[in-house]
């Protein structure tokens, strides 16, 4: 017997089927989304798929399979693209070792079927299923039978904001420094790091800090006026400090707090120079053949020798009063 044939469900809303099962009604504004989700998976089902090899192990049909269908689960239906789950989270979904889905990932990219997109190291990989040509071409032109409209009314009607490429930004509800709301809906240009924060990018990437950037123009403002106060080195310190290998952060955001705390550490200032002592010279010398003189007459040197030495160190008391 093969493995069961997965339920048709998506993460951006309930099975089909069970809806259909409980009897469910559903508005008619559902329809597209249910139906490019059936396209989707349709895909995933159909799309021939052959045994590959990858770091001198084979990958199964099956496997490559159950990757494809976790991967399809995360992605936007409507575009097929904009999944960025992390390899614990695609291998529990398709219910695989860790070491056997990025073996597949590898495995779907080789083949042609999956593409990873990385974002210069500032951001997680993110998957995309390659669509058929015909799929492809119906998707761009749209229905034929539906009117021409304004420009000015198709952006009303819009479900929210959208990229110059057309790409719908819908982000992952409930994650640790994940915006919500309307605040999570920026344009893809938005998500790019601009140039005179990217070696704060860079560092934070350094330290292993891999979130992604997605700042509103207030919120990058804020970011480059801790810079100019701490520099980049306490800002990567303070997120570091925050860092959470179980649950790190994926987003920017999540440090604004963080950062906006911070303020100059001001060097605390220098001790006072000590008065410097009287130079070491004749008159240290002096004293010190003084004492040693001393020293002989106390054990056993004749008068003539003490009277010498006083006279030695009156002469380098009056040395040193003269100085």
């Amino acid at each position: 017997m093969g493995r069961p044939r997965p339920v048709l469900e998506h993460r951006n809303g309930a099975s089909i089927r069970t809806l259909k099962a409980a009897g469910v009604r559903t508005v008619s504004s559902s329809i597209p989304q249910r139906s490019a989700v059936s396209a989707l998976y349709s895909h995933v089902r159909a799309v021939k798929l052959v045994p590959t090899v990858v770091c001198g192990r084979v990958v199964s049909v099956r496997v490559l399979r159950s990757t494809l269908l976790a991967v399809a689960y995360y992605l936007d239906a409507e575009d097929w693209s904009g999944a960025f789950p992390s390899m614990p989270t695609l291998a529990a979904r398709a219910e695989e070792s860790v070491s056997t889905a990025r073996r597949a990932v590898r495995a779907l990219e080789t083949i042609g079927v999956l593409v990873t997109e990385i974002g210069g190291g500032r951001r997680s990989n993110r998957y995309r299923i390659v669509r058929p040509a015909a799929t492809a071409a119906e998707s761009t032109a749209g229905p034929k039978s539906a009117p021409e409209t304004p420009a000015e009314d198709r952006g009303a009607r819009s479900s929210g904001p959208t990229t110059p490429e057309g790409f719908t930004w819908r982000s992952p509800g409930g994650e640790r420094g994940g915006p919500a709301g309307r605040e999570t809906t920026t344009s893809r240009r938005g998500r790019m790091v601009p140039a005179d924060l990217r070696p704060l990018a860079d560092a934070l990437v350094s330290r292993g800090l891999r979130a992604s950037y997605a700042l509103t123009a207030g919120q990058a403002d804020g970011v480059r006026a801790v810079l100019g106060r701490v520099g980049v080195g306490g800002m990567v310190s303070a997120a570091y400090r925050a860092h959470r290998a179980t649950d790190p952060a994926r987003w920017w955001s999540a440090w604004l707090d963080i950062w906006s705390g911070l303020h100059t550490t001001y060097a605390s200032p220098a001790p006072p120079a000590s008065v410097g002592s009287a130079p070491v010279g004749d008159a240290a010398v002096g004293a010190a053949a003084c004492r040693a003189a001393l020293v002989a007459a106390r054990s056993g040197s004749t008068r003539g020798d003490r009277r010498r030495c006083d006279e030695r160190q009156m002469k380098v008391v009056a040395n040193v009063q003269a100085g």
